[in-house]
């Protein structure tokens, strides 16, 4: 740019530079300044419209693609209101229907989350620890011969007496519970349950571990 500014106008100035922007360049020995650039982008130019009109060319209509698939418009709108039927029929058979396996399994699921409750109420592993001691207590104090019905009975009813005690320990202590992060997580804090149905649940677990021991 500048030796052409040079050469042909003298003095270099941002007017100059501008008005040279918009003009063709001039040639020096036959050859153009710019003349492979400009070549280049004329070519750019002409390529990207030739694909465009070639792909527009290429791409069939719908009426053209119905009639390459032997279908006409009768036939079209048939196909249509045969494909609808189809996936009526599949919407009727599917897993949403009444009384179908996703209903089933998220009645087991239901179930599942509710036993888990019941599990987090009693205090399942510490319950168990409490009915191991009580086993061992009883089996050393039954001398040479073991009562083994018995002590299944004893275990179960020291189980149930621990569970609703863990219960009742768990609905008194719902505000505390939620404030530390060790036991925020449990049913009553975490609302998974109320504290109406876990004094139930102990409710019930006392009564019947009150009951099992009274077992003649």
């Amino acid at each position: 740019t500048r030796a052409w500014s040079r050469a042909g106008t003298g003095a270099w100035s941002p007017a100059t530079a501008h008005a040279w922007r918009g003009a063709q360049p001039p040639t020096f020995g036959g050859t153009s300044i710019a003349s492979r650039p400009w070549a280049r982008a004329s070519r750019r130019a002409e390529s990207s419209s030739t694909s465009s009109s070639t792909a527009a060319a290429s791409m069939p209509t719908t009426v053209a693609q119905r009639a390459r698939m032997g279908l006409s418009p009768a036939a079209a709108a048939n196909s249509t209101a045969g494909a609808a039927a189809v996936a009526a029929g599949i919407a009727a058979s599917s897993p949403a229907a009444p009384g179908s396996i996703a209903q089933k399994s998220g009645a087991v699921r239901a179930a599942l989350c509710q036993l888990r409750v019941y599990q987090d109420l009693s205090k399942f592993k510490l319950s168990v620890f409490v009915v191991s001691t009580a086993a061992t207590g009883y089996a050393l104090g039954s001398g040479e011969r073991v009562d083994w019905r018995e002590m299944g009975v004893v275990s179960v009813g020291t189980f149930l007496c621990s569970a609703s005690a863990n219960a009742f320990n768990q609905a008194f202590e719902k505000m505390n519970d939620g404030k530390m992060a060790r036991t925020m997580r449990r049913p009553l804090p975490a609302g998974r349950c109320s504290r109406t149905h876990a004094l139930l649940f102990g409710v019930a677990c006392g009564i019947g571990g009150g009951g099992v021991f009274k077992t003649p």
